[in-house]
């Protein structure tokens, strides 16, 4: 029994998602990927979080991790809708609970993506034909459908992105206001512009949707019956900047609200401009030139379609630029509501990347616009049309080769960026290719990343050895390391101790002494002192490590060299991290001993501060770019206008719970 063009497009669909995931999770997981970011969470090297992992890599952190706070902890994660996190923690709740959660998170992610994209590709279909006209209409949108299931943005279609469910919803909601509108269903009317709303909580140009249902009015003359489905579908987004608003700006405060939140600023607008560099012109630099070379392809098929959709559905347009035919134009394509909503849809998005955008995320902004696809399907036909000398035989066979040849393109830009830096890494390793060519990386000398803390001569003497062991198995040696001891007076027992444990442990090791009371005003003097010194640390390049004396931070990979560097080539300036305090299995306050290791010594993991202090998962900065400074707690960067903070909490572990905590917090209360 034949099978229907539905059926076709759903086979081929979910065939390009077993070969797009079989290229890609295996060239992950036996090449050197460009980008690890994947890796940084719990169960990412074993069982299933190590083959899924890499398909949280780039933007999937931010989308994972919002999923697993069911929250946002940073400003510039506002960049990314909380519509694909909210279906991951929804679908997550179906998986077994013996899973671990963020297997659980990953797999629910990955699911999503892939069905999403295999519904999406026959609901593409059944709207070509819903919306097309024509002798050739059930080609076009035969033939679009199949293109969409061999995207040149395969690899975002499975990753754990939004594309795939914005594709879902939209053409979904879409679907309905085509199928139903003549009938004038209201009930379905109304679902049509629930799921395009989540479209707009999933994606921002989901509110491009909203001119389908103006068109709809102007051309049925009932524009008042659909403004409320109109702000349906952008209320969304309202929302989602009020909820920021929220979170960042405090009336009267303009110390620590945020620079957007003064005027009519909303955190999208200032995040894409601030953060990713969204601007008119903003783009057009020559290092950008590949990308513009990269989305030429793209560029040229969808100008192509917006052009023909101009001429075709304004035909005033063809007598001339003036402002009488432009107004004509508009008032004919707002009523033929059933094809010029795309043409709009099409162009915005076009113009808008071509000239403001990063030019080369158009390959995955196209994916939800129909008109794209018709243009790609009405291309094709066209060929087929021209060649109808040619036996059926052979026109069957160029089709299927184009379509083939298409597919394979597709699915090799998927790992065109893992293969791209595994070809290089032998030659990189070569000591006479190493030689010849600049360091571009941290070193393995720790040169570019340094250790900042201070000593309490008078409690932290048993603590240094177990800190300064711990931080040089991280990967960074005694001579970047920046140490500052606090005495109150200059000849005590204590830092004379200190100096001859300093001194043998770690002859390298920078030291300052600061003989005084303390206070937080003069400890920031001292460090930035300190640093100015260091003739070797240069701001515009090193990282600085910040830790107290009894905070020990965890480090994926345990090498912080690494990691750094994959911050780094991310974009990211600081790292921050949360308070874990270890405590004895009885509960007591001991003295720190010389041996076992801290961990041994103090094994249960808890929130002591959380339940004494009532702050919830205490944070502070664990890394940053020497630019950024700590500010006088040293628990953020004090130019957080500047920070770019990696998306995911490290942990510090807090050995505070020690016999000298007593005394401390008695000095604490008394100064």
């Amino acid at each position: 029994m034949a099978l229907s063009n539905s059926a076709k497009i759903a086979l081929a669909a979910a065939a390009s998602r077993v070969l797009c995931l079989s290229i890609g999770l295996l060239s992950a997981r036996y090449l050197h990927p460009y980008d690890t970011s994947g890796n940084i969470y719990p169960g990412a090297q074993d069982g299933l979080g190590r083959w899924l992992s890499p398909l949280a890599y780039w933007d999937g952190v931010y989308f994972l991790r919002t999923a697993e706070i069911q929250g946002y902890e940073y400003e510039h994660t506002h960049a990314f809708f909380p519509g694909l996190p909210i279906a991951i923690n929804l679908f997550e709740g179906l998986l077994p609970t013996a899973m671990p959660r963020m297997d659980r998170l990953l797999l629910s992610g990955v699911l999503i993506t892939n069905i999403s994209f295999v519904v999406a590709s026959v609901l593409l279909y059944w709207l070509g034909l819903a919306v097309l006209s024509g002798d050739h209409a059930a080609s076009i949108a035969y033939y679009g459908a199949l293109f969409f299931a061999i995207p040149m943005s395969n690899v975002f279609m499975s990753a754990i992105y939004t594309e795939s469910l914005y594709c879902l919803l939209t053409f979904g909601g879409l679907l309905l206001l085509y199928t139903t509108s003549k009938g004038h269903h209201t009930g379905a009317m109304i679902c049509s512009a629930v799921l395009l709303a989540a479209a707009t909580l999933t994606r921002s140009n989901g509110t491009l949707n909203a001119p389908f249902f103006v068109s709809y009015g102007i051309h049925n003359r009932c524009l008042l019956l659909v403004i409320p489905l109109v702000l349906l579908i952008v209320l969304p987004m309202v929302v989602y900047l009020h909820y920021a608003r929220s979170l960042y700006c405090y009336d009267g405060d303009d110390l620590t609200s945020r620079p957007w939140c003064s005027g009519r600023g909303n955190v999208y607008s200032y995040i894409q401009k601030e953060y990713w560099h969204v601007g008119l012109f903003d783009y057009y630099t020559p290092n950008n030139i590949p990308n513009f070379l990269l989305a030429m392809p793209s560029m040229a098929i969808a100008i192509t379609a917006v052009v023909r959709g101009l001429l075709v559905y304004c035909p005033s347009l063809r007598k001339g630029l003036s402002p009488k035919a432009w107004l004509h134009g508009v008032v004919t394509a707002a009523n033929d509501y059933e094809r010029s909503p795309f043409v709009f849809q099409l162009m915005v998005l076009t113009l808008f990347t071509l000239l403001c955008a990063n030019v080369q995320v158009i390959t995955r902004l196209l994916t939800g616009c129909p008109l794209y696809y018709w243009q790609l399907g009405r291309l094709y036909s066209d060929v087929k049309l021209s060649r109808g000398n040619l036996s059926s035989n052979r026109l069957g066979s160029a089709q299927q080769s184009t379509l083939l040849t298409f597919g394979i393109l597709a699915v090799t830009v998927l790992v065109a960026a893992t293969l791209s830096y595994s070809s290089i890494e032998p030659l990189l390793r070569d000591p006479v290719v190493s030689q010849a060519l600049p360091s571009s990386g941290l070193g393995d000398d720790g040169g570019r990343v340094w250790l900042q803390t201070v000593f309490s001569t008078k409690d932290d003497l048993l603590l240094a050895p177990h800190f300064i062991s711990h931080y040089v198995g991280l990967g960074i040696p005694p001579s970047q390391m920046l140490i500052i001891l606090h005495s109150q007076t200059p000849d005590s027992r204590e830092l004379v101790e200190f100096r001859d444990l300093i001194n043998g442990y770690a002859s390298s090791v920078s030291v300052e002494e600061w003989i005084g009371e303390y206070s937080s005003e003069v400890m920031e003097r001292r460090r930035n002192k300190m640093m100015k010194k260091t003739h070797r640390l240069r701001e515009a390049e090193h990282w600085i490590v910040h830790a107290d004396s009894d905070q020990l931070h965890q480090i994926p990979g345990g090498n912080i060299q690494s990691f750094l560097q994959v911050v780094e080539d991310e974009g990211y300036n600081a790292v921050y991290g949360h308070y874990v305090d270890r405590v004895t299995q009885d509960g007591g306050l001991p003295s720190v001993r010389t041996t076992p290791s801290l961990f041994d010594q103090f094994p249960l993991a808890c929130d002591v501060t959380k339940a004494v202090v009532g702050i919830d998962v205490p944070q502070k900065v664990l890394a940053f770019r020497a630019y950024l400074r700590s500010n006088r707690g040293g628990g953020k960067v004090k130019n957080e206008s500047l920070a770019c903070v990696y998306p995911v909490l490290l942990k510090s572990h807090h050995f505070k719970w020690v016999h000298q905590v007593k005394e401390k917090l008695h000095r604490r209360v008394q100064t």
